[in-house]
């Protein structure tokens, strides 16, 4: 199907079923759809989901999507690498990866560009938090704020994070003085917050390995590691849940 085809049907508000795509096509197949999709504009925001059978095929579609259509958006929602309710948590990363996708749907309805949502069957079968949780659950800063760093600390812990010596992983953070330094989930990397007293006067990045300073960041947004939030209520409720239940 050519493009001016896809278009006009997505305009009208038709079905369309693409079938008998070449194995390995799949990107370029869904690069048109997202392209089409953002172009007809029908019930903004323009999306487009792809459900890949599973991680591999997910990694194979964002690797084709970032080399043959890296003016569109790509967000990424894996499922986690273990079972819910098992003695392992699932990997940073993972969740980062998760719950950078769900803030950034939540918080932004695009419009400038196409977006593609990829995802696997198993993480489309998980259980995701509200989106008025979602949604609430961020904390934005820049330099010139008022930032209590025990509020701060504690928000990081009751949202995931954990408190380190030496940042070196994503959901770690440290406190040092007037120094606050964290790994958040997303692109930003790694974040050193400078303090003077409330007042946040810098936001840079920096290396982990080697802790020095690399540049300088305008504006912090942070969302949570996990989720869900560890506080005394939420584990209370688990705790009386796990016993009614087993």
């Amino acid at each position: 199907m050519d493009s001016v085809r896809l278009n006009s049907l997505l305009a009208n508000g038709a079905a369309v079923t693409l079938s008998e795509v070449a194995d390995g096509a799949e990107a370029l197949a869904l690069a048109e759809v997202a392209r089409a999709r953002f172009k007809a504009g029908v019930d903004a925001p323009a999306l487009a989901v792809y459900v890949a059978r599973d991680g591999q095929r997910q990694a194979a579609i964002e690797a084709g999507l970032a080399f043959f259509a890296p003016e569109i958006e790509v967000l990424s929602l894996p499922a986690w690498d273990c079972q819910p309710f098992d003695r392992a948590s699932p990997n940073a990363p993972v969740v980062a990866r998760r719950m950078t996708t769900l803030s950034r749907l939540v918080r932004s309805r695009g419009g400038e560009r196409p977006r593609v949502v990829v995802t696997t069957v198993n993480a489309l079968l998980q259980r995701l938090p509200p989106v008025s949780w979602v949604s609430t659950e961020s904390l934005s800063a820049a330099p010139g704020n008022a930032v209590d760093i025990g509020d701060l600390a504690r928000w990081l812990d009751i949202n995931g994070f954990s408190r380190a010596g030496t940042v070196r992983d994503v959901g770690e953070y440290a406190v040092r003085g007037g120094i606050v330094d964290l790994y958040p989930p997303g692109p930003l990397g790694a974040i050193r917050l400078d303090l003077f007293g409330d007042v946040l006067e810098s936001i840079k990045g920096f290396d982990p390995e080697t802790q020095r300073s690399t540049h300088s960041v305008r504006m912090l947004d942070l969302v949570p590691m996990t989720e869900f939030q560890l506080t005394s209520g939420a584990i209370r409720r688990f705790r009386q849940g796990y016993v009614a239940t087993f």
